[in-house]
């Protein structure tokens, strides 16, 4: 027979065990519990409702209407998501420090209506869709800024040193040209601005500004324009030709999937930076079929 595991052996188990498993085992056993809450906790993904929650694979949902099958299988179903749901809350709510590579707050007015409350999350990623900024940020740890990401559904201007402080941002612009006064003077260096790109006007404003008072080298706006809106595209080149024609050039040397018959653009900003500016198919990641791209050089 093989001897117990030692307890630091049990510590390590514990920290690499899934989340599923790590949350059954902890809750069916107190000295687990103990050594439990001595170690991190890390899991991929969280998502906040304000009557729902989900932990990796876990979900747990406050008013879940009851079903009316009598089906039995069913019925235990429903019952164990029921049971593995308040496992979760019961582990989260004791613990501190809780590590999450991504939170998502979806419409979260009011953390006083969320399963769990205040949580203290260790975060990379955060992403807001409706909810009120002020509102979830008590959850987050200072520990967890600058941000490796900020991402949102885009339907007011965000002002906010988290936001402004974020390595990458990523907006989902919830309106065709949508517009975003002030974000020229965004600081970061990475962003993407998916599905109904920005209002003209304010693109123009992004290098302009760039032009006036510069912008680091590596800096890369990334501007998404579905399919059906490809004369956006093509209407936003024609502007940039109108105001920038002495710029224009093929960057040859420059590895892109550049859109054919499109006019590219190299605008300097001082006399060892450039702005590139180019139409081209994106990777499949970011869904939007094109793109114009500002790349500082």
């Amino acid at each position: 027979m093989s001897p117990p595991l030692s307890y630091p052996g049990l510590k390590c188990v514990l920290e690499f065990l899934d989340t599923k498993k790590r949350i059954h085992l902890t809750s069916r056993s107190r000295s687990l519990r103990k050594i439990d809450n001595s170690i991190p906790f890390r899991a991929k993904i969280l998502f906040i409702w304000e009557n729902c929650l989900l932990l990796d694979d876990i979900v747990f949902q406050t008013d879940l209407e009851r079903s009316a099958d009598t089906d039995k299988e069913v019925i235990e179903r429903l019952k164990k998501e029921e049971a593995n749901g308040k496992e979760m809350i019961a582990f989260l709510i004791r613990r501190f420090n809780i590590h999450v590579d991504e939170v998502t707050f979806f419409d979260v007015k009011s953390l006083h209506r969320c399963p769990v409350g205040k949580l203290d999350l260790i975060v990379n990623k955060i992403s807001n869709s409706g909810s009120d900024f002020e509102e979830f940020l008590p959850m987050i740890d200072k520990r967890s800024f600058p941000l490796a990401e900020f991402s949102c559904l885009v339907k007011d201007p965000i002002n906010h040193p988290i936001v402004h402080s974020a390595k990458h941002l990523d907006f989902m612009m919830c309106q065709c040209h949508t517009k975003f006064p002030g974000v020229e003077k965004l600081p970061n260096k990475s962003a993407v601005f998916r599905h109904h790109g920005l209002n003209s006007g304010d693109i123009l404003e992004i290098i302009k500004y760039w032009m006036k008072h510069g912008k680091d080298v590596g800096t890369e706006f990334l501007f998404g324009y579905w399919k059906k809106q490809s004369e956006s595209l093509k209407i936003m080149i024609k502007l940039l030709v109108e105001q920038f024609p002495q710029y224009q050039n093929n960057l040859e040397g420059v590895s892109e999937k550049f859109l054919p018959e499109q006019p590219r653009f190299l605008i300097p900003i001082d006399s060892t930076k450039r702005i590139q500016v180019f139409g081209k198919v994106p990777p499949k990641r970011y869904y939007d079929p094109q793109q114009l791209v500002l790349r500082v050089v």
